[in-house]
């Protein structure tokens, strides 16, 4: 029983599935999104999850499921280790019209770690680590750290602002992640209680915010300025006019 017991606690942290409609290409009013490259193209996969005015939201379908779950625990030998990388490009292409103001990456992480030994029994280890990284290209911005963690254990949101840079009318964002568990058993881990570790990044959400771009409108002042230029060039015209008749 104490064997099951973190191994269920860590899967009732686990995101269930999104319901998303999931697909590789998302056309909205201000911009376009599609999948352009990334490990596992068989599995490459986004969904739109929210629209309010100027903003939104899509469920990374493919990231959630490559990195939900790490797990290492007792698989007859005395260490173990479990890992999950993923890596995916997005291509954003702006509508005339519109502008991209901001970019919002948020998600769950999640991990345990639980080692344990018998007296007088070489002790056992476990430990895991998470880490996901994105980069804006063809933007200001660089690439940036969204979380980097090690012996995790528990949950906790994420929630990061790429920020208002100049983002242009075609960009790309990558996105780099992997979870990682390790555990080394007891001597006699084999018949008593295990060693075990586990990782996972899920509910990840991609938020874009816009705004669309308007012809500035000239203020009263202005308008009647030139409206008063315009009537003194025809005042002046009908002068001329009359002294050449």
């Amino acid at each position: 029983m104490q064997n099951i017991i973190p191994k269920l606690t860590f899967s009732a942290l686990m995101a269930v599935a999104s319901f998303a409609q999931a697909s590789t290409f998302i056309d909205t009013p201000a911009f376009s999104i599609s999948y352009v490259d990334g490990s596992k193209p068989s599995q490459w996969s986004i969904g739109l999850m929210d629209t309010t005015a100027g903003s939104a939201t899509f469920d990374l379908n493919t990231l959630n499921r490559q990195l939900s779950n790490a797990y290492a625990g007792p698989n007859g030998t005395l260490e173990n280790e479990a890992s999950a990388y993923h890596y995916s490009v997005f291509h954003i292409d702006v509508h005339d019209g519109y502008r991209i103001n901001n970019l919002t990456f948020s998600g769950v992480a999640n991990g345990m770690h639980h080692s344990y030994w018998q007296p007088g029994e070489q002790p056992g280890f476990a430990d895991n680590s998470l880490d996901l990284r994105w980069n804006v290209t063809g933007a200001e911005g660089g690439n940036r750290v969204l979380l980097s963690d090690k012996s995790l254990d528990g949950g906790y949101t994420f929630r990061s602002e790429f920020g208002a840079v100049n983002y242009g009318n075609s960009f790309d964002v990558a996105l780099n992640g992997w979870v990682w568990a390790y555990v080394v058993q007891s001597a006699d881990g084999k018949w008593g209680p295990t060693s075990q570790a586990a990782a996972s990044i899920h509910n990840t959400a991609l938020t874009i915010d816009y705004a669309e771009i308007k012809s500035p409108v000239p203020e009263p002042t202005t308008g009647a300025m030139l409206l008063g230029g315009l009537a003194l060039l025809a005042c002046v015209a009908r002068r001329r006019a009359a002294k050449q008749a």
